[in-house]
């Protein structure tokens, strides 16, 4: 298990530096453990970048909300949605500004990534 410090210093030492722009979506095993968990990992990060830094993160929609005019679903399906689906609303996502951190990695109750 690692600290958000080894963890700061492992990223750096991958290449990236203050002032860098980085598109985050990870796979928390992928990255590696570390003590605190996946809210830990974008906050190694974050302290690497530092304030000059950008630090951008994949925000996915609900089931459905993407599928609409795609060619997947039937002429039904889609009037159901339109029809039942409210509209999207960012205050409630993973990364809404009412989460504690807008930056955090998402993670479903049993303690994996949300693979959306």
């Amino acid at each position: 298990m690692y600290s958000i410090e080894e963890t700061g210093e492992w990223l750096s030492q991958a290449g990236h530096q203050r002032r860098d722009t980085v598109m985050l979506h990870a796979s928390v095993r992928a990255v590696r453990e570390v003590a605190g968990g996946p809210d830990h990992i974008h906050l190694a990060l974050k302290s690497v970048l530092g304030s000059e830094g950008t630090l951008m993160r994949y925000a996915s929609c609900a089931r459905y909300y993407d599928e609409v005019g795609r060619g997947n679903l039937t002429r039904e399906q889609e009037r159901e949605i339109r029809e039942k689906l409210p509209a999207f609303d960012p205050s409630h996502g993973e990364s809404g500004p009412r989460k504690r951190d807008p930056g955090r990695i998402p993670e479903d109750l049993s303690g994996r990534v949300n693979r959306r």
